[in-house]
């Protein structure tokens, strides 16, 4: 596995870490994940790291096995460093998917949570989330569902989850509801 490319603030009283997973189109650099980033800063530790395929120019791997197994780099990263109880990962898209993937062959060593940023239907592993998931910040106007449609399809697994839905947004939360997304995932 190739050197990811990561972004770390690492303050050394933090037990609990936010783990930043991003969407398809673009790394941790992008608008988005930089504004989640720097609001989570004030809450602890965060790490974000890019997708192999981003440093690549490229697409996302074929079952997502170089993102999954990017993933599980930086889990096992992150409990080495031997100081996290608990690991929130907030995966936008994308990155909920790899989580979910990654989450139907390993069990966390650590106390782990998922935040959802924009919930795929049909491309999550919702089964595997049961235990996990905590919170999903769905757009009304979403392409792959609102809110009730998140809703659910998490009932259908029995996985018990906050769904906060924000009226007007798309996947990608706009136009301009950006900062309702990062607010929600804050609380």
């Amino acid at each position: 596995m190739d050197e990811l490319t990561t972004q770390y603030y690492n303050p050394q009283e933090s037990d609990q870490v936010f783990l930043l997973l991003h969407g398809e189109n673009n790394g941790f650099e992008s608008p988005l994940m930089s504004q989640i980033f720097d609001a989570l800063r004030a809450k602890g530790s965060v790490y974000a790291y890019n997708f192999p395929y981003i440093a690549k120019g490229g697409i996302p791997s074929e079952g997502l096995v170089d993102e999954v197994a990017s993933f599980d780099q930086a889990i096992k990263f992150l409990v080495e460093e031997g100081k996290y109880q608990k690991i929130v990962v907030v995966g936008k898209s994308l990155g909920a998917i790899v989580a979910s993937f990654w989450l139907t062959e390993h069990k966390p060593e650590v106390t782990m949570e998922l935040v959802v940023m924009g919930y795929v239907r049909k491309s999550v592993k919702t089964a595997a989330l049961k235990d996990t998931l905590k919170l999903v910040v769905q757009g009304a106007e979403d392409r792959f569902g609102n809110g009730g449609a998140i809703e659910q399809e998490l009932a259908n697994y029995g996985v018990e989850a906050d769904v906060i839905e924000i009226l007007g947004a798309d996947h990608s939360y706009r136009p301009g509801h950006e900062a309702e997304a990062i607010m929600a995932i804050q609380e």
